[in-house]
């Protein structure tokens, strides 16, 4: 086998081995704690309504509402495998907000029957005191920020809240708390980045199939020729800088023979054979693989997303009653704090 063809097959191998092994850890070394921010809403009161209807008022304190002010309406749920207990946070979650960004106000709206939560509001931070916060249970809530307005105005005001709301814990046993926006129900639920990334990888695939389209697919070339023996056995054949043919045999490990190139197409009974190179044989089979692949595992990627917000907006009551296939369970009760 040729040194290049050696050197790539171990290059698959050790990417396939090292991507197995780093999947395994993550799975092995995940937190088995994991709470889920959901947004469910998250938009400037000014820029949504008052700028386009100015019939309408909409004041907050006795005074109308600033170009800034941005209404945010979002749900804690303890999606994880590990219930959340008072010894086990060291620090609670929170919404941490950059010092040019103010908390304006912040309430509970309601939470699953028995978790006592709290908000405690700072001008830039929101903490959040749930309690014992069991599997599946969630807290919703809804704030008020004022965020400073964008010199270009071409970032809408609730935008900028989300790119720089930092969300923190120090809970044991609980991975990294990353924002939920549920996608539209019936909507793919593919991410823009994801979707950049499968089309790219796409790309690659047409090109490197238009490559060997047009260029055919590369093969090796090897030789049968006799021996000192007279006994005919397979040999390649690998020009040197000095104008030589280096020749080794294929089973014949032992047999190696470097001739001037002019000897060697001169010799008796010369017999060239093409064979299909291993590596080309792995990418072609590669491509169309991913050109099965892909496109079931986007398929796949929509479902589970999708899947996982129904099952976050029936939790939070979320559904359409008339739809028979969302409804509630009849023996979830929602305790509601009024505002």
């Amino acid at each position: 086998m040729e040194s290049g063809t050696i050197v790539a097959i171990l290059g698959v191998l050790a990417t396939v081995t090292f991507g197995a092994l780093s999947i395994y850890l993550f799975v092995k070394r995940r937190y088995p704690g994991q709470i889920t921010f959901v947004v469910e809403d998250c938009l400037g009161l000014f820029e949504s309504v008052v700028k386009h209807f100015q019939e309408l008022a909409i004041s907050y304190k006795n005074s109308p509402v600033g170009e800034g002010i941005v209404l945010l309406k979002g749900a804690l749920v303890n999606t994880g495998s590990k219930d959340i207990t008072k010894e086990m946070v060291e620090g609670r979650l929170r919404l941490a907000l950059p010092d040019e960004f103010k908390w304006l106000q912040a309430k509970v709206v309601s939470s699953s029957p028995s978790v006592q939560a709290q908000i405690e509001q700072e001008p830039q931070t929101l903490s959040f005191d749930t309690g014992l916060f069991r599997c599946r249970e969630f807290v919703r809530f809804e704030c008020l920020a004022e965020v400073p307005m964008p010199d270009d105005g071409t970032e809408s005001t609730g935008m900028r809240l989300l790119k720089k709301l930092d969300v923190t814990h120090r809970i044991a046993d609980t991975q990294y708390v990353n924002p939920m926006h549920l996608p539209p129900e019936y909507a793919g639920g593919l991410s823009k980045r994801r979707l950049i990334l499968w089309v790219g990888i796409m790309i690659l695939g047409v090109g490197m199939g238009a490559v060997f389209f047009v260029k055919g697919v590369p093969a090796r070339l090897h030789y049968h020729i006799a021996n000192d023996s007279g006994e005919r056995i397979e040999v390649t054949a690998r020009p040197q800088d000095n104008g030589d043919i280096l020749i080794r045999g294929v089973k014949q490990k032992s047999f190696k023979k470097q001739l001037p190139a002019s000897d060697f197409f001169l010799t008796p009974d010369l017999e060239p054979n093409v064979l299909p190179n291993r590596v080309a044989k792995f990418v072609v089979a590669a491509i169309a693989a991913l050109y099965v692949l892909v496109p079931f595992v986007m398929c796949w990627l929509m479902f589970r997303e999708q899947r996982k917000a129904r099952q976050i907006r029936s939790l939070l009551g979320l559904v359409d009653q008339d739809d028979d296939s969302k409804k509630e369970d009849p023996t979830r009760e929602s305790r509601t704090t009024s505002g």
